[in-house]
């Protein structure tokens, strides 16, 4: 499930109880995330930066007891472990990265740059996530919604320069689409009774509550 991917051993602990509520539930972990696009010098898009922000009470809950020198201060040695088992942890979930481009996926690298730091008392996962190959938007808008399928961790784009475009062409923008929410139809489905374990790569809830980011040069 989800939340294994992400929550350290004790503070997996700590929350394996309320795992076991009832699908729709909210989320306990809160992640604001910023979205980087990456460009080449031909104006495709080769890669996504993403930059997480968690929120207080897991940031706090991750790092306990990785000061390891007792110096006060989390460095890059202390943390790194951190979210290099994150990674690897969340690559059948496609880093919770949904990417698409005429209605087709986008399957994202493994990343080889990443890196946990912390910022004012909150827990940073920032990292990049190589295209396969670089994706011409002459040929269509690039789509990318951030979202845990089980909706166990919720994730929002920040208020502020949620989308930044790295080095693109002129003409190229960059737009937000508002997450539908869940329909009715949904809710009297099968699959809402079956949304808190969801498969990777699968809508289950948190789909219905992703924004989308919009790509597009020209159009």
């Amino acid at each position: 499930m989800a939340h294994r991917l992400l929550l350290p051993a004790l503070l997996f602990g700590l929350f394996v109880g309320l795992a076991s509520k009832p699908a729709l539930a909210h989320p306990h972990v809160w992640i604001d995330t910023q979205l980087k696009a990456q460009f080449d010098p031909q104006g495709a898009i080769t890669a996504l930066r993403l930059i997480w922000r968690f929120d207080d009470l897991y940031s706090q809950a991750s790092v306990e007891g990785r000061d390891s020198n007792g110096d006060g201060i989390y460095s890059h040695q202390e943390l790194q472990p951190l979210i290099a088992m994150a990674m690897d942890n969340l690559e059948e979930w496609f880093y919770f990265a949904d990417i698409r481009q005429n209605g087709e996926r986008i399957v994202a690298l493994h990343p080889t740059v990443f890196e946990a730091r912390m910022d004012g008392g909150q827990l940073i996962y920032d990292f990049t996530l190589p295209l396969p190959k670089p994706v011409s938007l002459a040929k269509g808008a690039l789509r990318v919604r951030q979202f845990d399928p089980s909706m166990y961790i919720g994730i929002d784009l920040q208020k502020k320069a949620p989308v930044t475009l790295q080095d693109a062409p002129a003409g190229c923008k960059a737009g937000i689409i508002p997450a539908p929410g869940l329909q009715e139809t949904f809710l009297m489905s099968e699959q809402a009774f079956t949304a808190s374990d969801p498969e990777p790569g699968s809508e289950g809830v948190g789909g219905a509550f992703a924004e989308t980011v919009r790509i597009a040069c020209g159009a």
